[in-house]
């Protein structure tokens, strides 16, 4: 028998009332906190500060496919489109491009700043302060600086807060129009959005420790033992002079061996890929099916090399850079909007969009 949800009257006075899913009705919640913890599972098991990320950012490997996403996103235009018709709409859209027309910060140039936004991607999070100006009879952003992911926490009231020598803990309040937050993903156990690069810790992990093994791998089988027979009775003092000598011929190519010792140079064969070798490259793949949603661009696998797989892996990877684009634009819009809260009440604020050359 099923309910009829329609039939229900309920007053629309009864509907105004203050929320009931909230951390302080959460029994899971510890109501003593302030701030809330991040809850990256790399980050809490290590308890280690986003240094983590940095270094895997500069893997040779993810650094490739980072300049890959980053030459993607740079290639496209962006503009100013207008939120309405009025006068207020188009003065409000004048001050927003003159002010793309201006550096976002000293020394920083906007590839540069739309980049740090995208970074939110990785790292789940990306900061910027907002430092007003007055121009004049407006009031401009003269700054827009990145703020570093350890700055930043999240209250209870899912508030931002700004750690501060005064406030490490707890942090302070920042105030409203200085704190440009861009997240990836966030939801209410997860208020500080999901990181990439926390999926690729442990594939950069095992790489790392595997190109260790690689290394004495090459060092053993790839060089071909020199092997040294003496005659039996040959004193100690003999036999370890031959071995010097053949350590030497490693190194040297050249060796001084007695007339009754003999030399042979043994060279080992192997087949197939080594085993090490194949851990690094799984590695590898792990960690570009985490930053770009595909492997086949960066990590070609035996197999996957058709038409079929290389037109769903481009069309994977261009729908998730349209949604990175997306969230650095809906950050720049915000930023849009403040300008026009600040400087043209009334006006519907301005959108910061992508595009191509050819669609203009």
């Amino acid at each position: 028998m099923s309910t009829d949800l329609t039939s229900s009257t309920v007053a629309p006075r009864d509907l105004i009332t203050t929320a009931i899913a909230t951390r302080s009705t959460d029994p899971r919640f510890y109501g003593a906190l302030n701030v809330l913890p991040n809850p990256d599972p790399i980050l809490r098991r290590l308890g280690r500060a986003p240094d983590v990320y940095d270094a895997i950012a500069h893997d040779a490997h993810v650094i490739g496919d980072l300049r890959s996403i980053r030459a993607g996103l740079l290639g496209y235009e962006h503009r100013v489109v207008p939120g309405g018709d009025s006068r207020a709409d188009r003065r409000a859209a004048e001050l927003c491009q003159a002010y793309m027309q201006q550096a976002p910060a000293p020394g920083v140039r906007w590839p540069d700043r739309i980049w740090s936004l995208a970074l939110a991607v990785f790292q789940g999070t990306a900061a910027h302060e907002v430092e007003w100006q007055r121009f004049g009879d407006v009031i401009l952003p003269a700054a827009l600086r990145d703020v570093p992911m350890r700055r930043i926490a999240i209250g209870t009231d899912d508030a931002l807060r700004l750690l501060t020598r005064e406030q490490p803990l707890t942090g302070a309040d920042p105030g409203a129009y200085r704190l440009l937050v861009t997240r990836h993903m966030p939801t209410y156990d997860n208020p500080y959005g999901l990181a990439v690069f926390s999926g690729c810790f442990w594939p950069y992990t095992f790489k790392h420790a595997g190109f260790k093994y690689f290394a004495k791998f090459c060092q053993k089988y790839g060089i071909p033992w020199a092997i040294g027979r003496y005659p039996e009775g040959t004193s100690d003092t003999l036999v370890q002079e031959l071995a010097q000598q053949l350590a030497a011929m490693v190194e040297d190519g050249v060796a001084a061996i007695p007339g009754d010792g003999r030399v042979e140079l043994l060279e080992t064969k192997s087949t197939g890929e080594p085993i090490q070798l194949q851990m690094i490259h799984t590695c590898n793949a792990e960690m570009s099916k985490a930053v770009t949603s595909q492997t086949l661009a960066s990590e070609l696998q035996r197999g996957s090399g058709s038409r079929a797989a290389a037109e769903t892996h481009a069309a994977r990877q261009q729908a998730v850079a349209v949604a990175d684009r997306d969230l650095v634009a809906d950050s720049m819009s915000e930023l849009f909007a403040w300008i026009t809260t600040i400087n043209v009440r009334g006006a519907n604020p301005p959108r910061f969009e992508f595009y191509e050359e050819h669609e203009a």
